[in-house]
C-alpha cells in the first residue's frame, strides 16, 4: 500500500514478523520511499481483504477464506506465484 504525503519517521520503518498472531499475514514491513510511505502486508494461503477509512484510521483487514469444496471459485485471493519486486527503500527526511 502505498500512501502518497505521508512522511515515515525513521523509527518506524520496521519489518515485523507477525505470523504467529493467528492471521494469513507473515509479516508487515513500513519504510519512506522518497516523500511517500510504503506498507508491505506479506499474506499466504487463501484470504481475502478489505480496507476502510474511520475518522484518521485507515483498516486493512485480511482473514483466512475456509475451503468450501461445493464451491465453485475458493476465495478471492491466494498465494501468488509471481514474485513481486519493490524499489530498495530511499531514505527521506520528515
Amino acid at each position: 500500500m502505498d500512501s502518497r504525503g505521508l512522511c515515515q519517521p525513521r523509527n518506524l520503518e520496521r519489518r515485523l514478523d507477525v505470523q504467529d498472531f493467528g492471521t494469513p499475514v507473515v509479516s508487515v514491513e513500513t519504510f519512506a520511499q522518497g516523500p511517500n510511505t510504503r506498507m508491505v502486508i506479506e499474506p499466504k494461503g487463501l484470504w481475502e481483504h478489505s480496507a476502510y477509512q474511520t475518522d484518521n484510521r485507515f483498516i486493512i483487514e485480511i482473514k483466512p477464506v475456509q475451503e468450501d469444496p461445493n464451491r465453485l471459485t475458493q476465495g478471492t485471493r491466494g498465494g501468488t506465484t509471481r514474485r513481486r519486486t519493490r524499489t530498495p527503500p530511499r531514505r527521506s527526511r520528515c
